[in-house]
């Protein structure tokens, strides 16, 4: 039995960890400063239906993500960096919620807690939890979802059917129809995995439940398209159809890669989920097992797809948690010390692997472009390495230590990633700009690669000098003089674009070119007259300026 004060302090500490450190770091490209902006635009302009970034529609994604980011600012008075991650940090403390609500009811006590706790606290769900990111909310309706139908196979009232319709509902609006195929697609494996339709015949009230998720989600889509009547071709065909089928989107990976990272993202806990997946799996209220399903649902899923980014595979996270906590329970009752073992063992391979990978030798090659965090692995593979060997010689396996130990690890490799801030977000950038461009209004010119940050630093619309990528569709919607002014497409019309920026450059107002450095005697960047002029290099970027 876990007192309540013990539950207290678990989730005060879970929200110490979410919220503490939320604003350090800046806000990182591609995808942090893109939403952020997305969701200045909509406070800025009081359209709150259709999403704009740097002036273009952008219908990439459906809104919750900015709407929530948008409100918190508005309640607040003020946008900043931490009120731009609340939402995510929020939404990770509410899984935890879910998942020590459903585990205490199905699993006991014990499980519980330290299944909320490895949860809380694991390599993967920290890292998240601290990043913009759509896959860090659409995690809570899955998680809300697969507590609905688990709830409702106790209870009979509109409770549960009306939890699993508002929970894909707003995972709809969080990232469109993926939020209804996951939690249909971990029922059909579940009742492949048991053989039998009970999974799917014991779901009550689902044309509620359907009706419930239209109401939630379908007045938005209804109403964007009637304000821009090509969204549902680009967002249904180009968005997700052809992503999921074709490598359009330029994101290659493995078949493996999502099953790898799934297990990955739990240090140091993989003893623990090995000792729940073997002795979980057939415990009486089939629990873990359902998780399981699901997690095998999201994975399966976003392993077929063409387009692979790393984060897709968070929601399956929550969805594990529950083989963990049934883990965490028989290492605690003494049932698993081999499983234990085994975790700590591979944890402290990991720290030295950690430790040697920041060798000078393996530097460069496996740190790339992040070479300034390389002393912080450093330091976090011994440390790591350390504290595995520590509590392998535990007379009892320590669940706590090893969570607050590792934690700390984690934090530290955190707090050390904010000397990335010139690789990763143009902030800098956007304030030498700013520091220099005394009368303020200047045009800044952002040439080839993306900087989604720049525009919201910048506090001003951005013309875009190159390729015009993921705004091709919002670039394709503007008047044509707008259009011309705003992006110089490069890659329909190299001449027509080059041409448009060398009469920006030489007129009457000051421009600022933002480049990356490496590009500064290229013919292109030579060729414009007057000659640029460099004022500043930060990181890999340089800012030039007309005048």
């Amino acid at each position: 039995m876990i007192v309540r004060w013990k539950w207290w302090a678990l989730f005060l500490g879970l929200a110490a960890v979410y919220f503490v450190r939320l604003g350090s770091r800046a806000l990182w490209d591609p995808d942090e400063g893109r939403y952020a902006e997305i969701a200045h635009e909509m406070l800025a302009t009081g359209n709150w239906l259709t999403p704009r970034f740097n002036g273009a529609v952008y219908l990439e994604k459906p809104p919750l993500l900015y709407w929530a980011m948008a409100s918190v600012w508005k309640l607040c008075g003020i946008e900043s960096r931490w009120l731009a991650r609340l939402p995510m940090a929020a939404a990770t403390l509410m899984t935890c919620l879910l998942i020590a609500w459903r585990m205490r009811r199905r699993l006991g006590d014990v499980a519980a807690f330290w299944g909320t706790l490895a949860y809380g606290f694991s390599l993967f769900v920290f890292l998240m939890s601290h990043i913009v990111l759509i896959d860090s909310v659409l995690a809570l309706p899955v998680a809300g979802a697969f507590a609905a139908l688990d709830w409702g196979r106790d209870r009979k009232g509109w409770g549960p059917p009306l939890l699993l319709g508002v929970s894909v509902g707003l995972g709809i609006l969080a990232k469109g129809p993926v939020a209804a195929v996951i939690p249909a697609l971990g029922v059909a494996l579940e009742c492949l995995f048991t053989w039998s339709l009970q999974p799917f015949l014991s779901i009550r009230r689902l044309a509620f439940s359907v009706i419930v998720c239209l109401a939630v989600a379908l007045p938005w889509f209804v109403l964007e398209q009637r304000a821009v009547p090509e969204f549902l071709g680009f967002f249904i065909v180009h968005e997700h159809l052809q992503r999921f089928a074709t490598e359009e989107a330029a994101r290659p990976g493995p078949w493996w890669i999502f099953a790898l990272l799934a297990v990955a993202g739990w240090s140091p806990w993989w003893g623990e989920l090995w000792a729940g997946i073997r002795g979980g799996w057939g415990e009486p209220s089939g629990l873990v097992r359902r998780g399981l399903a699901w997690a095998a649902g999201v994975i399966l899923f976003f392993s077929a797809s063409r387009s692979k980014l790393p984060h897709y595979v968070w929601p399956a996270f929550p969805l594990m948690a529950f083989a963990v906590g049934w883990g965490c329970k028989a290492v605690w009752e003494g049932r698993a010390r081999a499983a234990w073992r085994t975790g700590r063992v591979l944890t402290l391979l990991l720290g030295l692997g950690l430790a040697l990978m920041s060798h000078p030798v393996l530097r460069e090659s496996v740190y790339g472009d992040y070479a300034v965090m390389a002393p912080a692995g450093l330091v976090a593979g011994i440390a790591m390495a350390l504290l595995a060997t520590v509590s392998l010689f535990l007379d009892r396996p320590a669940l706590l230590f090893v969570a607050l130990s590792f934690l700390g690890v984690q934090a530290w490799i955190f707090r050390s990633s904010e000397a990335l801030n010139d690789v990763k977000s143009s902030r800098d950038l956007a304030r030498r700009i700013l520091a220099d461009d005394r009368n303020g209004g200047a045009v800044i010119v952002n040439h080839r690669g993306f900087r989604p940050s720049l525009s919201y630093y910048a506090t001003r619309r951005i013309v875009q000098w190159g390729s015009p990528g993921e705004l091709r569709f919002g670039m394709s919607l503007l008047p044509p003089a707008e259009r011309d002014f705003w992006f110089l497409n490069t890659k329909d019309d190299r001449q027509g674009a080059d041409r448009r920026m060398q009469a920006l450059w030489g007129g009457p107002e000051r421009v600022y070119l933002v480049i990356r450095a490496a590009d500064e005697e290229a013919p292109g960047i030579q060729a414009l007259k007057p000659k640029p002029s460099r004022i500043c290099t930060v990181g890999e970027d340089a800012v030039l300026v007309n005048r």
